[in-house]
């Protein structure tokens, strides 16, 4: 068993958006949604599984000791205390909140919330190159 520092979880998550990208053009083709505002469950599902492949049990293989179902689901509400993947973007923490696109130009980014979480924050939009710091946390509503 290893522990955290054997797994570049950033480099996870820019793996997660390249495939997420990649997909993008199926998916429209597929008439999938995938734009942010009126994406549906096929492409919630989509980012779900890569998330979790990517991020939640890469983590676990690597003997963190926090079971996928204490990890945050991406694109809901936080209702009640779960694991999440927390950064640093410009001198302060985020958390990731969800994978999102609003444009199919510019690709998949990481829609982030202010971490501790206060509820109520609107999220910002970056790459996973743009943060720093990447860790699991404790995210409490």
């Amino acid at each position: 068993m290893t522990d955290e520092l054997t797994i570049d979880i950033q480099k996870q998550c820019i793996l997660a958006i390249d495939c997420l990208d990649a997909m993008l053009p199926y998916c429209v083709q597929g008439g999938i949604t995938v734009l942010r505002d009126d994406a549906y469950d096929e492409w919630e599902g989509l980012v779900q599984a890569v998330y979790f492949s990517f991020l939640v049990y890469a983590l676990s293989d690597a003997g963190i000791m926090y079971p996928s179902s204490e990890f945050h689901k991406l694109g809901f509400q936080v209702s009640k205390p779960k694991h999440v993947i927390k950064l640093q973007h410009s001198n302060m923490d985020y958390f990731i909140s969800d994978f999102s696109t609003n444009d199919l130009t510019e690709g998949v980014f990481l829609e982030v919330l202010p971490y501790p979480f206060c509820g109520g924050d609107e999220p910002i939009f970056i790459k996973p190159s743009e943060g720093m710091g990447f860790s699991v946390a404790l995210v409490k509503p």
